[in-house]
């Protein structure tokens, strides 16, 4: 990718059954591992010792489980410490289709400075109270941010410019737990950074080793979105403003990819037309 040197980015806790099959996954990509292992027990951290030994993949250790928000924000600080420019964040649990992560790293290389988050579809059966909660949390992202962007604040692939990100938490730390992707996206916005969507299935298969906890998470998240909505309330001009600017190039920038498309389509039926095919 141009301009950028990318890692992945996986925080790990006991997801000793799943992360392999994904680090596997992601070689297709030719990009460095960091694996952050958020104290996990013995299983999982002699799978993660393993892991580390391999080439382009680098271990960092908490000793003691802290949270998903501290590990990715440790990963971040290790990441631009090892020299990458971006990170692309994502979950160990295997819920997320790993081929679609080509249109994420293309929208990325093409946006350099933007937050590229992944826009979720579900693929398969959601437990119906899940599938409440996720709506209620994006729909409280997007009223502290006044803008579309919280529309997936829950998925976990998303792409961060390095120095700017880090900028920002070394100001806000943004949680340690399940808030702290929701919190970043909200203040990235507030401070001006641009982002784009990138589609992705995602899967909840039965079974699947997961650590929301729907009750308790849920809150922790809402809570964070009532703290923050007193933030929002003092930015509501400014906000308004970039929401209808970011809408206007959003329109720009789909009407250029149809008439790219259509462009493509014209040259091949020309092309067609001056050398139709021969019947042998």
């Amino acid at each position: 990718m141009s301009k950028q040197s990318l890692c992945f980015l996986i925080p790990v806790y006991d997801h000793a059954d799943t992360v392999a099959d994904v680090c596997e996954q992601l070689r297709q990509y030719e990009c460095p591992i960091l694996l952050v292992d958020d104290g996990s027990h013995r299983e999982c951290a002699e799978e993660l010792n393993r892991l580390g030994a391999q080439s382009a993949t680098h271990l960092v250790r908490l000793v003691r489980n802290s949270g998903k928000g501290t590990a990715l924000r440790v990963g971040m600080a290790e990441a631009q410490r090892l020299g990458y420019t971006h990170v692309l964040t994502i979950d160990p649990d295997g819920q997320q289709e790993i081929d679609d992560l080509d249109g994420v790293l293309e929208i990325s290389s093409l946006h350099p400075d933007s937050l590229v988050i992944g826009s979720t579809r579900v693929m398969g059966h959601v437990p119906p109270i899940r599938r409440c909660a996720i709506i209620l949390i994006n729909i409280g992202t997007c009223l502290c941010c006044l803008s579309g962007a919280g529309r997936f604040s829950v998925c976990a692939v998303r792409v961060y410019p390095l120095q700017q990100i880090n900028h920002l938490l070394s100001r806000f730390r943004c949680g340690n737990r399940v808030e702290f992707d929701i919190e970043l996206l909200v203040r990235w916005i507030w401070h001006g950074g641009d982002y784009r969507h990138a589609p992705i299935r995602t899967y909840y298969p039965r079974g699947n080793v997961s650590h929301y906890r729907l009750l308790r998470d849920t809150l922790r998240m809402a809570k964070t979105l009532l703290r923050l909505t007193s933030g929002m309330l003092i930015r509501i001009p400014w906000l308004l403003q970039r929401a209808q600017r970011m809408r206007r190039i959003e329109r720009m920038e789909r009407r250029e990819a149809q008439a790219q498309a259509q462009a493509q389509a014209q040259a091949q039926a020309q092309a067609q037309a001056e050398h139709p095919p021969r019947d042998d």
